[in-house]
């Protein structure tokens, strides 16, 4: 693209209103700006016009260019439709002052445009289907009243109803000079509240730009770029926008209007069909795979399906699970205790295209695979994220079929028996939440529990996690453990016991004499057994953590 097709001017946003018909694509956001945002916006706007120079700045406007004068607003909607909103309050007051000419003619600079073609005044700024018929009865006069049928139009409502405030605040303050004082707003707006305008050929150019600037404070996000891209690209097709839009909305949905977490969704469902990708490469990689309304609309059928799976790996009491049986949904359970997030694009695959149970197995295994990961190391790393990518894309293919097959797919990254009994042996583990989950599947092991892994989030008011030699240990307690020994041993699981509130509450950071028969009375048998041993050293941590450690490689198998 020629550098001279792009403009780049510092301006005020006033102009940008006054010089051309803008208009919001009706695939973008709706208006968003809560009271505090308008608040904030007010006083930031105060403080500036309050100084000397006035001038305030109000980051980046990026728009495409139409036919005619008419421009599309690619980022900085929710700046321009709130000043929109200002400017009216500013007519509105004068309006309702008996200043009619000057509410006219601020009216007709920055506000509407007569159309010839309807004649009507028309809005300079346009928003979105959603939004536009309710934006405009604020924007244009004497237009027919609309009542609020969405969250964003009691958005509008009440920011116009704050910026009247404001308006109302500032001539109350001016005294006798109230109109002078909003004549100097007007010029205010127009000329010093500025901001950085970027004018593009094309809405795609428009979009690069915007990635380009990396604005943190800009309006739209990757999910706002990646939606924008699909429906224009799905528009050129007859009903290729309806569908994209719906499908959008609910894989949206599904994830509950979470942005961060929709995001998230998006790189892992992408990495889960083309291998790993990261967040700063997902639009570029989606913008050279989907290039025609059909690939557009069969994606936005993936998204929908996606989000659905992916919804249900979040939540083991998601409405999906339901036939899958208790097994299933506590393995589902346990991976969102670990916070296991890695092996999530693979489990989009399983879910796609194993047998169920097929998938039941590989649900229950990656719980498994987790744990050892977590144990052994390396599991927050890239290589890990990678080969469950990789094994997404093989499933996908058709290449692996089977959760047997999937360990063989995965043997780099999966440790082996000894690798997790060495590891887990020697293992400090500083999260109390891992602990009790980790003795808890233990203690279950110890009982005979056909699937042990499986703990129910048991109320940590009635079981809590004890410290056998005590985080604040005092050297008189506890001679054993000095200075750097303390640290070395105390984070240690063969440390650490299962005790109910109670008598863990009693024993606190006493010495091991007086609690030792508080142990040894506990129905948890693991916390019974360190009851028999005569006192607590490093030989007997390290003892009971390699026991273990033994029942460890069969509660959590490899495969």
């Amino acid at each position: 693209m020629p550098r001279s097709n792009i403009d780049f001017n510092l301006d005020g946003i006033g102009h940008q209103l006054k010089d051309r018909r803008l208009e919001v694509p009706l695939y973008q956001r709706s208006y968003a700006w809560g009271s505090d945002q308008v608040r904030d916006f007010c006083q930031d706007l105060a403080s500036a016009f309050n100084t000397d120079p006035k001038e305030h700045f109000m980051g980046t406007i990026v728009l495409s260019r139409q036919d005619g004068d008419r421009m599309t607003v690619i980022d900085g909607q929710q700046r321009l439709a709130t000043t929109a909103l200002l400017l009216a309050a500013i007519r509105d007051h004068y309006a309702s002052h008996g200043e009619d000419k000057r509410a006219e003619s601020l009216d007709k600079s920055f506000l509407t445009i007569f159309d010839d073609e309807s004649g009507h005044d028309e809005p300079r700024l346009t928003l979105n289907t959603e939004d536009d018929e309710f934006f405009r009865t604020f924007i244009v006069r004497d237009s027919v009243q609309v009542r609020p049928s969405r969250e964003s139009h009691e958005l509008i409502e009440a920011a116009y109803r704050l910026l009247a405030d404001f308006v109302a605040g500032q001539a109350i303050a001016a005294g006798n000079q109230w109109v002078s004082r909003l004549v100097e707003w007007r010029r205010f707006i127009e000329e010093d509240l500025r901001v950085i305008y970027v004018a593009v050929p094309t809405e795609s150019d428009a979009f690069m730009i915007f990635e380009t600037l990396n604005d943190r404070g800009a309006e739209l996000t990757l999910a706002d770029l990646l939606k924008n891209y699909l429906f224009s690209k799905a528009s050129t097709q007859s009903n290729g926008l309806e569908q994209v839009r719906d499908r959008w909305l609910r894989s949206l949905g599904a994830l509950e209007t979470n942005q961060e977490l929709f995001i998230t969704f998006l790189r892992q469902l992408w990495s889960s069909r083309n291998g790993i990708t990261r967040e700063r490469d997902l639009y570029k990689r989606i913008k050279e795979d989907v290039t025609t309304p059909q690939k557009a609309i069969a994606f936005s059928g993936d998204l929908k399906e996606g989000a659905k799976f992916y919804a249900a790996l979040l939540s083991s009491s998601h409405d999906f699970w339901t036939g899958w049986g208790t097994g299933t949904r506590q393995a589902v359970e346990t991976l969102g205790r670990l916070n296991l997030v890695q092996n999530r694009p693979m489990l989009l695959a399983v879910l796609k295209h194993f047998p169920k149970n097929e998938a039941k197995l590989t649900l229950r295994a990656a719980a498994s695979w987790g744990v050892r990961g977590l144990i052994v190391g390396g599991i927050g790393g890239g290589t890990t994220e990678k080969a469950y990518c990789d094994a997404a894309v093989a499933i996908r293919s058709g290449a692996v079929k089977t959760t047997s097959e999937l360990v063989t797919q995965l043997s780099a990254i999966i440790p082996t028996d000894a690798e997790f009994e060495g590891a887990f042996a020697i293992t400090r583990v500083t999260k109390v939440g891992l602990s009790r989950y980790y003795l808890l599947a233990l203690e279950n092991a110890s009982l005979g529990t056909t699937q042990p892994e499986y703990v129910p989030n048991s109320n940590e008011e009635e079981v809590n996690l004890e410290h056998v030699l005590p985080k604040n240990a005092t050297v008189g307690n506890w001679p054993s453990f000095p200075g750097e020994l303390h640290k070395q041993w105390v984070d240690r699981l063969g440390n650490h016991a299962l005790l109910s509130k109670g008598p863990n509450d009693k024993i606190g950071n006493k010495s091991f004499v007086v609690k030792q028969p508080v142990l040894a009375s506990s129905k948890m048998s693991l916390t019974a057994s360190i009851g028999g041993e005569t006192a607590w050293t490093a030989k007997e941590i390290e003892a009971r953590q390699r026991t273990l450690a033994k029942l460890a490689v069969k509660v959590w198998p490899r495969s």
